[in-house]
This record gives structure tokens, sequence and C-alpha cells, in this order.
């Protein structure tokens, strides 16, 4: 499959090759902010590496601040695009909510119980630390322009949104 991803890549980004910059005779710089929006967003739905939509993100806002409209039609545009951005960049399934756990809290889940590990140090040697909790409630919402999710483990609760990718917790 990964050859078949990179396979179609490749042919988006030689098609962009040629209609921006063999076809087209647009400024160079609005060619290149166009080239750069079109294979980074392609990149991303392609590899689904999110943090390239950042660079697709920064070109769109260059391309609108480029283009010869009034300020309240960039500004409306600006907004329209960081919108979108919003949008792409919330996860719609509960696999981010168990990374955001994994990541942050060091919890690994399973189907029905989690473990914590913990390193601790003493006297210059580092230990694992184990516990294992069963899973009360695990609850994933996706709203469109964010996301909310909640695990409860024995009696500790974990709850944490997602705007634009950033999870931020609520509570432990």
């Amino acid at each position: 499959m990964v050859i078949v991803n990179l396979a179609f890549f490749i042919f988006i980004l030689i098609a962009s090759i040629y209609i921006l910059f063999i076809k087209s005779k647009n400024d160079v710089l609005k060619r290149y902010l166009s080239f750069i929006i079109i294979n980074s967003f392609f990149f991303f739905s392609i590899f689904d590496i999110k943090s390239v939509l950042w660079i697709t993100l920064i070109c769109a806002i260059g391309l609108i601040l480029h283009t010869k409209s009034p300020i309240k039609d960039k500004v409306i545009f600006i907004f329209i695009v960081i919108f979108i951005f919003v949008i792409y960049r919330v996860p719609t399934s509960p696999a981010e909510f168990e990374t955001y756990l994994i990541e942050e809290h060091a919890i690994h889940c399973s189907v029905v119980e989690c473990v914590e590990v913990v390193e601790i140090v003493n006297d210059n040697k580092l230990q694992m630390q184990a516990t294992k909790y069963a899973i009360q409630g695990l609850t994933f919402d996706w709203y469109f322009v964010f996301s909310q999710g909640q695990i409860v483990l024995n009696n500790e609760n974990i709850k944490a949104i997602n705007k634009a990718g950033f999870w931020i917790q609520i509570n432990k």
C-alpha cells in the first residue's frame, strides 16, 4: 500500500509541476505558494502526517495576502482557511485519544484494562513500575470543530478536549 501511496503522490507532484510551472503564466510567488499548498495537502491526505497541515495553512495565508483584494475580503478568507484548518486537525477516532493517553499519561489500554507504566530512579537505578486498572468507562465524542475523550479507570478520571489537534486536559 505504501508503494501505491508513494506512486500517487509522485503523480500529484509531477502533475502540479507541469500545471503550475510549465502551463501557467502567473507570477512566480503565486505559482510557488500554490505548488506548496497542493503538494503539502496531498502529502497530509495520503500519508496522514498532520504536522504538514501547518505548511498548507501558512502558504494559504501567504497566497491570500498576496492577492489584490480589499483587506476585508482577505480577513474573511483567512478566517475561512483557519476554520478549515481547525476542522482537519480535530481527530475523529478514539485512536487519537488513546495515543494521547500513552504520550501524556503513560497509560496503555487494551479492550478491558489499562496499564500505567512509571519510571522510578533510585540510587542511579532505573526501575519500571506498572499499575493495572480496569476500564470502567471510555467515551470519545467528535463535535466537528473539537472532540472530547474521557476514560474512567477504577477511581481515576481523565478527561480531555482536542481543539485544532491539541489535547487540553480538563481534569485527572
